[in-house]
């Protein structure tokens, strides 16, 4: 009992992640504040990228002596995860080895067999972390520590559940406790999480829905917004909360916290919200070059957002953009869609995106459908007639109302798009005939005119499809000059002919 337990927390992000694991600190910060449930355990943390080696991963984590060992898993870093798991087993088979995070929470018992793990974390893990490691100090039996997944040879035990942390307060700050000095140099970026919880419930998302939103205190966050401008003063901060704007009195404390800890407007901040929440007097506190706004429309098909049990009100949206684009010029608004919705058909998804586009948007994602396990949409997959890969990413190949080719025309559609839009000629050439039709079936008029005169529009998509673009496919309504001749003349050529030819 006098030697201490230390335990090893690693977090894997993709290298052009250039922000800290927020997880990592909550739980080492809570860790480390709660000695009375970890039994003074001690817990350091790795915040590595994804494609670190195996083998020294390794290294870092043996030369630490630690008796727990904690990954948390996202969509992208399971292999590797995988891998370095393997290693640890063979070489110190004794380490208990835990999994946390979304990812662990959507399939626990599938990824205790895959990685050869002892156990899961379930859902908001600060508390059952603290008790797990304080149970392991005191040899207590783990059957008792609620929100786990335990390995127990072949079979898998659940323990009773844990209801979410109700005071966010207990939760000591990663920022303000020091847990993250920013020893590296390519930490850019910071995660900022204010609330928990989202009442929205969205049949598509994996995300803690329908629950009561919980916050943290806004003295609090204020403070962490100033410590984190010391350390990185022109870095991205991305609020982490899925609806930032939700309680408008709230947010707009939160932003004049932004304008008073950064007056020079140095910084860049990334909110999701509902434009719906949006009034004017919030729209014009966010008058700020560095603020980036995304808005999750997803769909306006009515069948699409019926089965998704999607909020959504066209002339509220309307009205909230309109008012961040007259009292906020400064800012950038970006607009989500998700393509392959349950319920959505090609046509639907066309009428969606051009919406958004006649709304006046500057920036535009289309996110492709992932089927993630524990969705409303996941269990009634059947009932769609959903087809989706069964491992990470979960992309879906075709449902019901959205066979594979139209998926892959109105994939094709986003790249035309995507490219036609960054240029400035052939931005001017799809507004010159805004009057002839939907933007899509207008950027296909394009594109085949510019197949007809040699360029192969075909192959340059096929290769971004392949290379896996179409996992995040951004639309920007751009600004660099289009260097190409061909394309220049083609798109002029293709603005001046008759409504019939465009259509």
């Amino acid at each position: 009992m006098n030697k201490p337990l230390r335990a090893v927390l690693v977090g894997l992000l993709p290298r052009d992640e250039r922000a800290n694991c927020l997880g990592l600190g909550y739980l080492k910060a809570f860790a480390d504040a709660r000695p009375d449930l970890t039994g003074g355990a001690e817990v350091d943390i790795l915040d590595l990228p994804s494609d670190t080696q195996a083998e020294g991963l390794l290294t870092d984590i043996l030369r630490r002596r630690p008796r727990v060992v904690g990954f948390v898993l996202n969509l992208c870093n399971i292999p590797q995860v995988r891998a370095a798991a393997r290693l640890l087993r063979a070489r110190a088979p004794e380490v208990f080895l835990i999994l946390g995070a979304q990812e662990a929470s959507l399939r626990p018992e599938a990824l205790l067999e895959e990685i050869g793990a002892d156990a899961v974390v379930l859902g908001e893990g600060e508390e059952t972390f603290a008790e797990l490691l304080g149970a392991l100090r005191r040899s207590s039996p783990l059957e008792e520590v609620r929100g786990l997944v335990l390995r127990r040879g072949k079979k898998f035990t659940t323990t009773a559940a844990r209801r979410p942390i109700q005071d966010l307060s207990t939760v000591p700050s990663a920022y303000l406790s020091g847990i993250y000095p920013w020893k590296a140099a390519s930490k850019t970026e910071s995660v900022l999480e204010t609330s928990r919880g989202c009442p929205y419930d969205c049949g598509f998302c994996a995300w803690p829905n329908g629950v009561k939103p919980r916050h943290f205190p806004l003295e609090r966050v204020g403070a962490e917004i100033g410590a984190i401008l010391r350390r990185i003063p022109t870095g991205l901060i991305h609020f982490s909360d899925p609806d930032l704007f939700l309680f408008p009195e709230r947010a707009r404390v939160i932003i004049a916290c932004i304008r008073e800890a950064d007056p020079q407007l140095r910084s860049r901040w990334w909110f999701n919200t509902y434009l719906g929440n949006m009034d004017d007097e919030l729209a014009a506190l966010c008058d700020h070059p560095g603020f980036i706004i995304e808005c999750g429309i997803q769909t306006v098909n009515p069948s699409a957002l019926k089965a998704a049990r999607r909020r959504f009100d066209a002339a509220k949206v309307r009205r909230g953009f309109s008012a961040l684009r007259r009292l906020a010029p400064k800012a950038r608004v970006c607009l989500q869609l998700i393509l392959g919705l349950p319920g959505d058909d090609l046509k639907g998804f066309l009428t969606s995106l051009d919406w958004c586009y006649g709304l006046g948007a500057e920036l535009i994602h289309v996110f492709p459908m992932q089927l993630l396990p524990g969705t409303d949409f996941h269990r009634r997959r059947s009932e769609y007639g959903v087809k989706a890969d069964a491992l990470p990413p979960y992309l879906i190949s075709s449902t019901a109302a959205f066979p594979a080719e139209d998926l892959r025309r109105a994939r094709r559609i986003v790249y035309a798009l995507q490219l036609f839009l960054r240029h400035r000629v052939c931005w001017a050439a799809l507004e010159k005939t805004r009057g002839l039709g939907p933007l899509p079936l207008r950027a296909e008029s394009l594109t085949r005119r510019l197949c007809a005169l040699g360029v192969d529009m075909e192959a340059a998509f096929r290769r971004w499809d392949e290379a896996g673009s179409r996992y995040l496919t951004p639309l920007t309504i751009g600004s660099d000059p289009c260097s190409s001749s061909l394309i220049e003349a083609a798109a002029w050529e293709w603005a001046r002919s008759t409504p019939a030819e465009v259509a």
